[in-house]
């Protein structure tokens, strides 16, 4: 007999997704800053891996907001729903 994932699962999933972009994300968004930061001449480089790292923060943190936003949604909308 197939199951089915509960929505909440289903939720849980995507926002460990989000914060697992995140995380791969935050070492590229340190050193973006720390190489902005230390640079004598306050120009902005732009490297390509620097920005591949700040847009997967980017996207992981869109994940979590929009998990967040339906689970507060469900929340609100009915306090069983979180159960189910």
């Amino acid at each position: 007999m197939k199951t089915v994932a509960s929505p909440l699962r289903r939720l849980g999933t995507w926002l460990a997704i989000g914060l697992l972009l995140v995380a791969a994300g935050s070492p590229y968004i340190t050193a973006a800053l720390t190489a902005t930061a230390s640079d004598p001449n306050s120009a902005v480089t732009r490297r390509a891996d620097i920005e591949i790292g700040v847009f997967l923060a980017f996207i992981g943190l869109s994940v979590l907001a929009a998990g967040v936003l339906l689970y507060t949604w469900r929340a609100f909308r009915s306090p069983k729903a979180i159960l189910d």
